[in-house]
Parts: C-alpha cells; sequence; structure tokens
C-alpha cells in the first residue's frame, strides 16, 4: 500500500511538474509536443475566455441607450446607420445631445471601417462586435509582446488580464464610452518604444508608430490619442539620440489624422471645458487601484463619477506592477542594458502621473492649444503610466523567472495568486456590467432621442476643411503605404 502511495505521489508531482512547465516556461523553451499543445491552449482560453467576459459584461449586445452617455453613443450610431445604410456622408446631423450638429468635426465618433457592420446591425449589437473586435487586436498586441520578449504563458495570462480588464477600460464602457476601445491599440504603441529605446528600429518605426496613432483615432478615441501625443513628446525633448524618429512619428501623425483634427478644431477651438480636479492623493490613487467600489457607491459625495478614478487591477495586480514594474531600481547591479535602457520611458509616464494629481494639469488646460483643452478629467492621465508599467513589469518578471525557474512550491503559490488575482478582477467586472449600472442609476439621467437624422445644411467653411483635410490625409496615407513597401524591398 505504502508503495502504491509513493508510486501515485511521484507520478502526480511529476506530471503536475512537467504541466507547470508548460505554464511557467517560455515558448521558445524546449517542451514536449503535447506541452506545446498545452501553451498554445492556455493562450486560446485567454482569448475565449476574454470574449466571453466582454459578452456577459455588455449583457449579449441588449444596452440600456438612457443611462449615463449612453445616450450620446445611441445618437452617434444612429446618424452613422443611417449614413452606411443611405451611403451619404453625416455632414450635419439633428442635434445630440451636448454635440454639435457638425457630425464630422465630433473626433469622439467611430469612423473605422467596422461601421459597415452598423448596415445590418443595430446600436446595441454593433457596440458588442466592435467592442470583440478591439479587444482582440489588443490581444494581438500582447501576442506580439510575448514573442518579441519570450514570455511564458503565465505572465502572458497576467498581462492580459491587466490591460484587458483593468477598472479604467471597464468602468469607462460600463457608463458609454465606447470610444475608449482605442485603449487596445495602446499595447502597439508602447511596443513600439520599446524597440525604440532597444535601438531595434527601422526607418519604418516612424510610419508604422503615426499609422498605430491613426488607429487609435478612427475609433473615436481622442483622449487616448491625446495622452500617447503628450507622451511623444516629452520623449521629444527629453531623449536627444531619438529626436529624429519620434519627430518624423508626430508630424506623419498630424497627416494621417487631419480628416479628424482640422475639423474638430474648427468647431472646439474657442470652446472652454469645465475643469474638474483630479486624484487628491496619493492615497486616492492607490484607493483607485485597489478599492472595488460598485457602481452603486459611483456617485456619492463625488463631483465626479467613480470611474474617472477607478483603475482596478486588484492588490496582488498592484504588488505586481509596483516590485516589477520598478524591479530595474531596486537591482544592486546598474550596469544591465536590458533593464536600464528603457528608464526614459518613466520620465513621461511620471509627467502624466503627476497631471493626474488635483489641478497640476489646470494651467496646460488654460493653454490655448488645440485637444489640450479637451482634458478636463486629469485623473484619467493615470492609465498611461499604469499601462506601461503592466507591460515593463511582464517583461522585467520574465527576466526575473529566467535567472530562478520557481520550486513546485512556489508554483503552486503563483498559480494560487493567479486565481486570487483573475478572480478579483471578474468580480469587478461582474459588480459594473451594464446591467447592473442600469440597476445602479435607474432614473434616465437624459432623454433618449429616436429622431436624429442626417440634415443637409450650407457651411462651405465647414465643408472646404473636410475636404482639404480627407486630401491631407489620403496623400499621407499613400505615401506611408508606398514607403512601407519601399523599405519592405530594401
Amino acid at each position: 500500500m505504502k508503495n502504491w502511495t509513493g508510486k501515485f505521489e511521484k507520478g502526480f508531482i511529476s506530471l503536475f511538474t512537467l504541466v507547470t512547465d508548460a505554464l511557467f516556461l517560455p515558448t521558445k523553451s524546449r517542451l514536449l509536443r503535447w506541452q506545446r499543445c498545452l501553451q498554445w491552449g492556455w493562450i486560446l482560453a485567454l482569448l475565449l475566455g476574454g470574449l466571453t467576459v466582454w459578452i456577459f459584461f455588455l449583457n449579449g449586445g441588449q444596452i440600456q441607450f438612457m443611462i449615463h452617455d449612453w445616450p450620446k453613443e445611441w445618437g452617434y450610431y444612429s446618424i452613422l446607420k443611417q449614413a452606411v445604410t443611405d451611403g451619404i456622408i453625416p455632414l450635419h446631423s439633428t442635434s445630440v445631445t451636448n454635440t454639435p450638429d457638425r457630425f464630422m468635426t465630433n473626433p469622439e465618433t467611430v469612423l473605422s471601417p467596422q461601421i459597415i457592420l452598423l448596415r445590418f446591425l443595430e446600436p446595441g449589437p454593433f457596440v458588442l462586435i466592435n467592442t470583440l473586435i478591439l479587444f482582440t487586436i489588443g490581444f494581438i498586441g500582447c501576442i506580439k509582446i510575448k514573442q518579441r520578449y519570450n514570455l511564458s504563458p503565465f505572465i502572458f495570462g497576467v498581462l492580459i488580464l491587466l490591460l484587458g480588464f483593468n477598472g479604467h477600460i471597464l468602468t469607462h464602457m460600463s457608463v458609454g464610452h465606447s470610444m475608449w476601445l482605442g485603449f487596445y491599440f495602446l499595447p502597439f504603441f508602447f511596443l513600439q518604444l520599446l524597440h525604440l529605446f532597444e535601438n531595434n528600429y527601422g526607418k519604418s518605426w516612424a510610419i508604422w508608430t503615426g499609422l498605430i496613432l491613426f488607429g487609435v483615432i478612427i475609433q473615436g478615441s481622442v483622449h487616448i490619442f491625446v495622452w500617447c501625443i503628450i507622451f511623444l513628446a516629452i520623449l521629444l525633448v527629453i531623449s536627444k539620440p531619438h529626436r529624429q524618429p519620434i519627430l518624423k512619428s508626430l508630424i506623419l501623425t498630424i497627416l494621417l489624422t487631419a480628416f479628424r483634427l482640422l475639423p474638430a478644431v474648427l468647431q472646439y477651438a474657442t470652446i472652454k471645458q469645465r475643469f474638474f480636479p483630479g486624484y487628491l492623493s496619493l492615497t486616492e490613487i492607490f484607493a483607485g487601484m485597489i478599492a472595488d467600489y460598485s457602481p452603486y457607491e459611483a456617485i456619492r459625495g463625488r463631483p465626479m463619477g467613480w470611474w474617472e478614478q477607478d483603475m482596478y487591477i486588484g492588490l496582488v495586480g498592484l504588488v505586481f506592477i509596483l516590485f516589477f514594474g520598478l524591479y530595474p531600481f531596486l537591482r544592486r547591479n546598474r550596469n544591465e542594458n536590458m533593464l536600464f535602457k528603457y528608464l526614459p520611458l518613466y520620465i513621461p509616464g511620471g509627467f502624466l502621473a503627476i497631471f493626474s494629481l488635483g489641478y497640476i494639469y489646470l494651467p496646460i488646460q488654460s493653454l490655448p492649444i488645440p485637444f489640450v483643452s479637451l482634458e478636463r478629467v486629469p485623473s484619467r492621465f493615470l492609465i498611461m503610466p499604469i499601462t506601461m508599467l503592466i507591460i515593463l513589469a511582464s517583461i522585467y518578471a520574465q527576466g526575473w523567472m529566467a535567472e530562478r525557474l520557481p520550486r513546485l512550491k512556489e508554483r503552486v503559490i503563483y498559480l494560487c495568486l493567479f486565481l486570487i488575482f483573475g478572480q478579483d478582477l471578474l468580480q469587478h467586472a461582474r459588480m459594473w456590467r451594464i446591467e447592473n449600472l442600469a440597476r445602479a442609476l435607474p432614473i434616465p439621467e437624459r432623454i433618449l432621442q429616436l429622431d436624429i437624422q442626417i440634415i443637409s445644411l450650407p457651411d462651405p467653411t465647414y465643408t472646404s476643411i473636410l475636404w482639404i483635410s480627407a486630401v491631407i490625409t489620403m496623400v499621407a496615407i499613400a505615401y506611408s503605404a508606398i514607403q512601407l513597401i519601399r523599405y519592405r524591398k530594401s
């Protein structure tokens, strides 16, 4: 009996070791075929699980469009549906809440190719499909990071959960900010910056960076676009060796996005946005990352809803990004290139973190600079340094694990922490799903306008700017395509 028990225990430990090898060893490690299949099965499970969470979160596309900012979204998608169905450009529209009648001046609307789906879908199902598409794009960006830095499936799982389901993206989607989905282009944006500071970039770097930001702006993610531009602008000032590619990327980005920026400047150049204070203390910042407030507590005694401060990643997630994200500063050997070549990224990240506090950003917001004045809720800035830390922490954590492969007991602890961490994020997603928000805010804040229509008005200045900006964008796209083909052949 003892021999049988001993053999069973030995066999179980051996099998558990082989299975966890597949999770904790990078894909490029020497593994058995079934272990490689297990690794790719884990990745597929993360993708399907993520898509399932979003379907659950958005109630299968059955969205109540009368809550908070969803009436605006209803108006945007109703106009776009009419445009793609009738084959007309929506130059003007009947009034949508808090938006101009010059529809194409609004940088918060989706103008990416997937809007053609509105010809066949109602706004609710379209929001769901669009979310699944953009989550998948973000997932592919994380795959690129995984391949580039040889992340293990375990670290990749942490990366996906933190980037895919942090409180910032979830709560903004819950209250009707579907333009926030451009967030899922950030893995590509930061991957470009990592290439830059590895000096592993070519002539096409500026073009690809511009095209990534073009992808952000056509999702209507103007706020995320502005944060990326601020990030690049600070790098332009502090990083002398990389000024040329950064400057080229900024110029090309402006040209590629001219069809959105120039009309928006026409409309918003003279509009003064009301400013709200950011986080009032470091304590509030940490609360934003670990306090699991529900929609019922979102508006009690606050000038802005909690969704403007919610960066929830849970206690385990916070420890992960603080320890590994600041790992280079904890090392005794400060001559390690791998660890310290990314340090310039911490400077714009630090600036954006500081901007998210109180009224610090107010003097900048008051400057007569297009789009800078749009940023009236500075707490939102914090998601940029958090996203940067998530990606860097994943890379540094993989390097840390490569130095000392976790032993059996450590693997059990890490897997238990992963389950706790995943449960925390899923619990937060469950609380903030749109159905629960509708219950928490039962009284409609705005009237749902069902008679929104595209209309025709004489407006020569607006029309001229639209055509000029469209030509600039088309020329920039053609130039980018030609240059990419040229660089690929050379």
